[in-house]
């Protein structure tokens, strides 16, 4: 490697001399250092250059020019699907959350009708209640005073019959039923008042 660099620098800096020296006189030298041999190696740089560029600028290149066009048409074939995709999403998406909503207020509406519908059973039902124990209430009422009625009816009718008897046992005297039932009802009538 450093040879070929002193070489490559003594051909640079003029030093043919010393060039030829490491090329030698054709017999162990460097044969592409050899100064003789220098037309006929630019003649052939030259024709390999100009072959190499027209191989590449006529084959290797357009090939290579179609395949990238190939690749970025596909790539824009995917990127406009993927933007009529997402639009397409976007569009699902927006039709989703509208008819999420509708669906919510019909809920909330069907739940509303439903809490109106059983508030007024409940208020029928209260009411119907509410006159139920009314009626009962008032044939308990009906029932106390008539058995409050019947219990003064009989108890007069006993303290009828046992003032009599206290009267004939204590006093030893004879009272009629109507005078002791009178005597009762008077004594009955200032103890309610």
């Amino acid at each position: 490697m450093k040879r070929t660099s002193f070489i490559a620098l003594s051909a640079t800096a003029g030093l043919l001399p010393a060039a030829q020296a490491f090329a030698g006189d054709g017999a162990g030298g460097l044969p592409q250092m050899d100064v003789a041999t220098f037309p006929s190696q630019l003649f052939w740089l030259g024709v390999s250059f100009v072959l190499v560029y027209a191989v590449m600028a006529n084959v290797s290149l357009p090939r290579v020019r179609e395949t990238l066009d190939g690749r970025r048409s596909r790539k824009d074939g995917h990127l406009d699907q993927a933007g009529r995709t997402n639009e397409e999403a976007e569009k699902v998406k927006k039709a989703y959350e509208k008819s999420l909503a509708e669906a919510q207020k019909k809920a909330a509406a069907a739940m509303a009708a439903a809490a109106r519908d059983a508030g007024a059973k409940a208020a029928q039902e209260q009411s119907a209640f509410a006159e139920s124990a009314r009626k009962r209430l008032a044939d308990a009422e009906r029932n106390i005073a008539k058995a409050k009625t019947e219990a003064l009816g009989s108890m007069a009718s006993i303290a009828t019959d046992i003032a009599a008897d206290i009267a004939r046992k204590v006093a030893n005297m004879d009272v009629s039923a109507a005078d002791a039932k009178l005597a009762v009802e008077t004594a009955m009538k200032e103890g309610e008042a």
